[in-house]
């Protein structure tokens, strides 16, 4: 007789052994080591968990307008169509244009009040990055409005003034943040108030979604009025802290997957503006000589 399967353990192991090998790459002595270490089989069984729109790497986000993100532990990334700019194939020297970026994410062994600080504004730093978002017209005649494709999809669509593409107001239209940590390194209540005067401080467009600790469960924006946990900070008007740590993995790669299945990006095309300068996107290509045929 087979042993029974048991997907949710699956999981919890999967996250456990993300957690220990990046901290191991943590304590390795250089970055190209530190590189080499995060190149671990828990990040490509994480993928595999995902839907297949998202491939997991680390390194730095950008935006066309010379942004630059922290380093971020994990990036989650749009197949096929986000480029991914790399140098000698290094986590601390690989980019990813924030057009293509699904969600990003910080991984500690122990969370304290430092490292819960640092790992807030890494997140930050790439939620703050700006999406080329431009208005163009509509062939029915209709306002302008900006176009808004799914991520994975070269198809783009046209919307009403409503349904046009927003990262400040639509949190759909964001990267998904989260911190995930083997345990917390303060007392529940202590953690809770230390994060939320930092979801505070911070613009609501710009805050994690979810801190995670699988020993201690976890905090996610909450809805006092309807009782409701929340998929992002911009219609919450607290912070909730569940003890719950047999759903916590389950939910984070629930909300991670809804992103990749549901989050809205911008065309596909103002990827060009990675690959080439802006004027030489705007301006035609100078003829010196012609021949004729």
């Amino acid at each position: 007789m087979s042993t029974p399967f048991d997907p949710g353990e699956y999981v919890k192991r999967i996250a456990r052994r993300l957690v220990v090998e990046f901290d191991d790459a943590s304590q390795a002595g250089t970055p190209g080591l530190r590189g080499s270490a995060r190149e671990h089989p828990a990040r490509r069984q994480l993928e595999r968990l995902l839907p297949g729109v998202a491939a997991v790497g680390s390194g730095q986000v950008i935006d066309s307008f010379g942004g630059v993100s922290r380093q971020e532990d994990v990036v989650l990334y749009e197949r096929p169509w986000c480029p991914v700019f790399s140098i000698n194939e290094t986590p601390e020297a690989t980019y990813y244009p924030c057009e293509g970026v699904i969600s990003v994410g910080e991984v500690k062994s122990r969370l304290g009040s430092a490292e819960l600080e640092d790992a807030f504004e890494k997140i930050a730093s790439a939620k703050r990055l700006t999406r080329y978002a431009v208005k163009s017209g509509s062939p029915l005649g209709l306002p302008e409005t900006v176009a808004f494709r799914r991520y994975g999809s070269p198809l783009t669509a046209q919307g009403t003034l409503d349904e046009q593409f927003d990262q400040q107001t639509k949190q759909m239209d964001q990267i998904f943040g989260f911190v995930l940590c083997g345990e917390f390194g303060l007392k529940p209540d202590t953690m809770l108030q230390r994060a939320t005067d930092l979801w505070k401080r911070y613009p609501r467009s710009e805050g994690p979604n979810m801190v995670l600790s699988l020993n201690n469960g976890f905090l996610q924006p909450h809805n006092a009025p309807g009782a409701k946990l929340l998929t992002s900070p911009l219609a919450a008007d607290s912070i909730a802290y569940s003890d719950e740590v047999h759903k916590g993995i389950g939910a984070l790669l629930r909300l991670i997957a809804l992103y990749a299945r549901s989050g809205r990006t911008v065309e596909a095309n103002h990827f060009d503006r990675y690959c080439f300068s802006p004027a030489a996107v705007k301006t035609g290509t100078r003829i010196l000589l012609r021949a004729p045929l």
